[in-house]
């Protein structure tokens, strides 16, 4: 994964997460504590704390519903939720770029029927959560990804452990408002 960093550039804008108001705490939309205990599409279980989260406010709430029917749960249950802004800068791989892709023999269409969770279930790690593992072990700040959920949207993880100095993460949670 040397090679990526190398095609990694610096990304930096506003970003939304959907989640139950008992998590939109600026602390809690930026800590990374949950994908780090019970991993996530990009990052298995123990490996990073990673912040997911879409370019949109729809996109965000989209990827929200489609992980809880994926587990199962009817949206209704784990309502009511909270779209919240944040704001990040940090050394991105973008993996909607074709080139990008291409460059590390990657496949979009392969990355996004990645059937992470069964791989999870089984105790064994996922290629989605292999390229994200690498990225985070080259140094990385974080992914640039296609939304599973929204055809055209973009979704980010970002690995809090690696923004570095020049990195930024904050939240605007209830308790700023």
């Amino acid at each position: 994964m040397a090679r990526a960093a190398a095609l990694a550039t610096t990304w930096e804008g506003e970003f939304y997460r959907s989640c139950k108001v008992r998590y939109a705490r600026s602390a809690d939309l930026t800590s990374g504590a949950g994908s780090l205990r019970w991993g996530g599409r990009w990052s298995g279980p123990g490996v990073a704390r990673v912040v997911y989260g879409s370019t949109t406010p729809e996109a965000a709430v989209a990827e929200s519903l489609a992980g809880l029917r994926r587990a199962g749960i009817e949206p209704a249950r784990a309502a009511p939720f909270v779209i919240a802004a944040l704001r990040a800068r940090f050394v991105a791989l973008d993996l909607t770029a074709p080139e990008v892709l291409t460059a590390l023999g990657l496949d979009a269409v392969e990355l996004a029927d990645d059937p992470w969770w069964l791989a999870q279930g089984r105790g064994v790690e996922s290629l989605t959560q292999a390229v994200g593992r690498s990225a985070f072990e080259a140094g990385l700040g974080g992914l640039r990804v296609a939304s599973r959920a929204v055809p055209g949207g973009v979704n980010l993880a970002v690995f809090v452990e690696r923004l570095g100095t020049d990195g930024l993460l904050e939240g605007r949670g209830l308790d700023d408002a």
